[in-house]
């Protein structure tokens, strides 16, 4: 289960660590909390990045995020093309995922060859990188999930692997990234058909195997990891499951005490991918109706990632936001498991939503909400959707 740490050194060793421009990297500024802000690109195509710098004059993406399933000899010319057009100066998200794959496989070095040929080339490009693998381990849908004992060793063991090709915390930090909520499996090799239980509702599943791990019990050890971050994603109306509902990322990180829990371990707390879909409405679930919201309601979806913003400069609790900036359902027009209409800025998208570009700044310590540049609200006076004041 959780870890425990000496208060007073776990505060010592985050306060070194969160010294750096933008919480992670760089210099401090000590007058202010920062935070890291950036996005994932849809397909990892930096002419994305690119679009949206020029399409915004004074815009910029100071942290893109890249999720690669596998990791081989052309994902690796892919990621080095990217990092050549957008410059080493950014702050990379790297997401490398070894599908299919059991987290006891990944400790016995089954992807070692994957690992190794991207942390050599992290190396040989001098960037900075925060870099999650095996993520959302608490979860049942992934192959490496829902066993926690093994997940420790691979997590120990991919750590190790960085170091040995070279790598350390200073530009390279792992993170430990976990789903919101702890849905785990009973399967030996989890997939995305697998049988989930929900922890916090449900407790152990059954008597004669009491089977409901949470995320504490995937813990590697304090040493191992340099961060902490979750997936956070408002369904809104986009669904017609009774769980569906509309819900600001606030909201979510109280559910179940998620960013308490996270909190405790002392380390660096971000948002690996946090996105919403435009879906809200009042009334029984139909396909049109929902088509309808995205088409028409541009101001929900707006305000929502204005809260984001808003959370991210005030609360002072995260130090980076990865907006997922995607759409594999193309607006609705096809069913994707897992997958809304989570895009915001976007050349083939009806409308941009004007308040990603204020969460951007925030990267840059630029835009309204950047604490350099703007008085604080004060605590009294400003309250958020979800009901939480700072």
């Amino acid at each position: 289960m959780f870890h425990r740490f000496d208060p007073f050194l776990s505060r010592i060793a985050t306060l070194l660590f969160l010294l750096g421009t933008i919480g992670i990297f760089g210099s401090a500024h000590a007058e202010s909390k920062t935070i890291l802000t950036g996005l994932r690109a849809e397909q990892n195509l930096p002419e994305e990045i690119l679009w949206i710098e020029k399409r915004y004059p004074g815009t910029s993406v100071s942290t893109v995020a890249f999720i690669y399933d596998g990791y081989g000899t052309g994902t690796d010319a892919e990621f080095r093309r990217a990092v050549t057009l957008l410059w080493t100066g950014r702050t990379y998200h790297v997401t490398v995922s070894p599908f299919w794959h059991t987290a006891a496989e990944v400790a016995s070095g089954s992807f070692d060859d994957a690992y190794s040929r991207f942390f050599q080339t992290v190396r040989e490009l001098k960037i900075r990188v925060l870099f999650r693998t095996m993520h959302e381990m608490n979860g049942g849908w992934y192959s490496w999930a829902s066993h926690p004992k093994d997940f420790r060793k691979a997590f120990r063991h991919v750590h190790a692997l960085s170091r040995k090709n070279g790598l350390s915390s200073s530009r390279f930090k792992m993170v430990f990234s976990v789903n919101s909520l702890d849905l785990p499996t009973d399967d030996e090799r989890p997939n995305q058909s697998s049988r989930l239980y929900h922890c916090e509702l449900d407790g152990p599943i059954r008597e004669e195997k009491p089977f409901c791990p949470t995320f504490e019990d995937y813990w590697p050890w304090d040493e191992y990891v340099d961060a902490v971050g979750t997936t956070l994603y408002n369904w809104g109306r986009a669904k017609p499951e009774f769980w569906a509902g509309w819900k600001t990322a606030e909201e979510m990180l109280g559910n179940y005490a998620l960013l308490k829990r996270l909190e405790r371990y002392g380390k660096p707390v971000g948002l690996d991918e946090v996105g919403t879909t435009a879906v809200r409405f009042k009334g029984q679930w139909t396909w049109e109706k929902a088509r309808k919201s995205y088409l028409e309601n541009f101001a929900d979806k707006n305000a929502w990632i204005a809260d984001l913003a808003r959370f991210s400069a005030y609360s002072e609790k995260l130090s980076y936001a990865l907006y997922f900036n995607v759409d594999a359902t193309y607006g609705l027009s096809k069913p994707v498991h897992g997958e809304l209409d989570w895009k915001v800025l976007s050349p083939d998208h009806p409308s941009d939503y004007r308040a990603a570009l204020d969460f951007l700044a925030l990267g840059n310590g630029k835009g309204p909400y950047a604490p350099k540049t703007v008085k604080r609200t004060p605590k009294k006076e400003y309250r958020t959707a979800g009901g939480w004041s700072f």
